[in-house]
This record gives C-alpha cells, structure tokens and sequence, in this order.
C-alpha cells in the first residue's frame, strides 16, 4: 500500500536530512519497539502460555478505552456496547479453549497412568 501510494506520488520518499533528523526515534521504533517487543511478547508467551497471551493481546483495545476514558473522552452508548460484547466474547473464547484443551490432555479411565497404576 506504501509502496503504491509513494509510485503514485501521494507519498514522497523522505531526503537524507529527513531521515536524519528522525533516526533517534526510528532507532527506538526498530530496536526497542520492533525487535525488543517481538521477544519479550515471545518470552510471555511462554511463560503464560498462548491461551492466556491472546486474551492479553486481544484487551489492548479495551485497555485503550479505558485509558481514553481516564483521560476525558466521553464514550458513547455504542461504543460501550461494543467494549462490552469484546470483553464478553474474549472471556467466553478463552473458557470454551480452556475447556477444550482440559478434554484433550484428560487421561481417559482405565488406561495406565505413569507408574502403571490405572486411574
């Protein structure tokens, strides 16, 4: 899209003392942001596991929300239905996983545990 919008001259490439004005925060945009982020987000992941991590990630919105509220915007019915019905659903879609997974890794009755004992 960047690329089409830069061919078709709606975007400029920035010049060389552009880029140079900028290359503290586009250092932090890369290193800190970009890489950094990737393996901490990774790191959490495994320590929480991938369940847990995308109903973290999937409250960034509400956590935005909830931010913008704290900073006096004033939300609208609509858009408190709708925090509403993500937090619901992100609620609900974690507890049906955890179910799931719970089904999956139950040992089945009679079979030997570790040991050789049967549960």
């Amino acid at each position: 899209m960047v690329g089409l919008a830069t061919i078709t001259g709606y975007l400029k490439v920035p010049d060389v003392d552009t880029v140079a004005a900028i290359r503290g925060g586009m250092g932090y945009m890369i290193v800190i942001s970009g890489v950094l982020a990737v393996f901490s987000w990774n790191a959490g992941n495994r320590a929480l596991t991938p369940i847990k991590g995308i109903l973290f990630i999937n409250l960034v919105p509400v956590t935005t929300f909830v931010i913008s509220i704290r900073s006096g915007y004033n939300m609208s019915k609509l858009e408190v239905t709708g925090a509403i019905v993500t937090i619901a659903a992100l609620v609900s879609n974690n507890l049906y996983q955890r179910k799931l997974i719970r089904a999956r890794s139950a040992i089945p009755a009679g079979v030997p545990a570790a040991g050789g004992a049967a549960k």
